[in-house]
């Protein structure tokens, strides 16, 4: 079997950049998978690979000879890297931010809790003044 050669590859423009990762391509009709005729001359590890290769060839074609499960394959591998990537890149920030968040709310509520008690704290002082104003009042007026 002759190896397969690599898809024509089209030069990118940078306006195109993305575009093509999910459009809609009609599949192409698979060829019957042959044996290579070089099989037997070639080395062990050739052998073995081209041995491999024909045969996951052999099951994509038995599986769907029109191209289907390729396109679908295909199409699905791209949607998720495509979702994948900025999932692994925004997923640590969030989570930074969130813990930053969290560690300030701490800071708030302690805050908020020290603010709370400096009513309660003039409210003593304040009744310490009166009580001490109306003291020295009866003192005043008990002369």
């Amino acid at each position: 079997m002759e190896p397969l050669n690599p898809p024509e590859r089209v030069e990118a423009r940078p306006d195109d950049f993305g575009k093509g990762a999910l459009v809609r391509r009609e599949p192409g009709e698979l060829e019957r998978p042959r044996a290579s005729s070089e099989l037997l001359e070639s080395g062990p590890v050739e052998c073995g690979a081209e041995v491999a290769r024909f045969w996951i060839l052999k099951l994509e074609w038995w599986l769907d000879a029109r191209g289907r499960l390729r396109q679908w394959l295909r199409f699905n591998l791209r949607m998720a890297i495509a979702l994948a990537i900025p999932a692994f890149i925004i997923a640590p920030l969030i989570n930074w931010v969130l813990g930053e968040l969290a560690a300030g709310t701490g800071k708030v509520a302690e805050i908020a809790r020290d603010l709370t008690g400096i009513p309660a704290g003039f409210r003593t002082i304040l009744l310490m003044i009166l009580g001490t104003g109306a003291v020295l009042f009866l003192q005043f007026l008990l002369r």
